[in-house]
């Protein structure tokens, strides 16, 4: 699925084209977002194969779409991110801050505001340190 950003005119001093960004694109840069926020502890894996292998454990190499699926209808896009977070922080918190650094890093990135951006909160990881 592909989205098409712009379609610069003539009059607007750009050259003739069009952009065109695909849901994977996306899906990278709402990725490299979510992990960098506090709490997330990883993004967990929506296909069959990755979450069998996992819990085998072998677990699949990293991809960068992983525990983010995105949809585009046209303009609009939806991000839905599968997620584990540490024990002991407020969910909600974090999951909105998830929210907003997502809508803010597609945003800067492609120019265009997501419809939505939706976390699916999958467990809590308890840190090695706990009681110390």
């Amino acid at each position: 699925m592909t989205t098409v950003l712009e379609e610069p005119t003539r009059e607007q001093g750009g050259a003739p084209g069009r952009i065109v960004v695909s849901a994977r694109a996306i899906g990278s840069v709402a990725h490299q977002a979510t992990l960098g926020c506090y709490g997330i502890v990883e993004l967990v894996p929506q296909d069959l194969r990755s979450r069998v292998g996992r819990r085998i454990g072998h677990p699949p190499p990293p991809d960068a779409r992983d525990g983010i699926a995105v949809q585009v209808d046209g303009d609009r896009i939806t991000i839905t991110l599968h997620v584990v977070m540490e024990y002991g922080l407020p969910i909600a918190e974090v999951a909105h801050n998830a929210i907003r650094t997502v809508y803010f890093a597609v945003e800067r990135a492609f120019g265009l505001r997501p419809v939505a951006v939706n976390v699916h909160v999958h467990g809590l990881r308890f840190s090695d340190n706990r009681g110390e």
